[in-house]
C-alpha cells in the first residue's frame, strides 16, 4: 500500500501525518492558537491588575457604565 494513500505525506521528514491537513484546518488551528494566546494575555493582565490593586494604598473603582469605546470614522 502506498504511503500517500491516506493522510498527508511530508517530504521533508519522510513521515505521514495521522490526519489530513488542508488550508481550512491550518486556518482553524491558527485561529485557535490566537484565541488561546489572547486568553493567556487577558489572564496575565488581570493578574497584574489585581497585584497592582493589592499593592496600592488607594481603592480604584471601575464602572462599566463609564467605559466608552473610541472608534475612528470609516475611510
Amino acid at each position: 500500500m502506498d504511503k500517500r494513500s491516506s493522510g498527508v505525506y511530508d517530504k521533508t521528514t519522510r513521515k505521514q501525518s495521522a490526519l489530513p491537513v488542508n488550508k481550512s484546518d491550518k486556518k482553524l488551528s491558527r485561529a485557535l492558537l490566537g484565541f488561546e494566546l489572547l486568553l493567556a494575555m487577558k489572564h496575565h493582565a488581570r493578574r497584574l491588575f489585581i497585584t497592582d490593586l493589592s499593592n496600592s494604598s488607594t481603592v480604584v473603582l471601575i464602572s462599566v457604565m463609564n467605559f466608552w469605546m473610541v472608534t475612528r470614522p470609516p475611510l
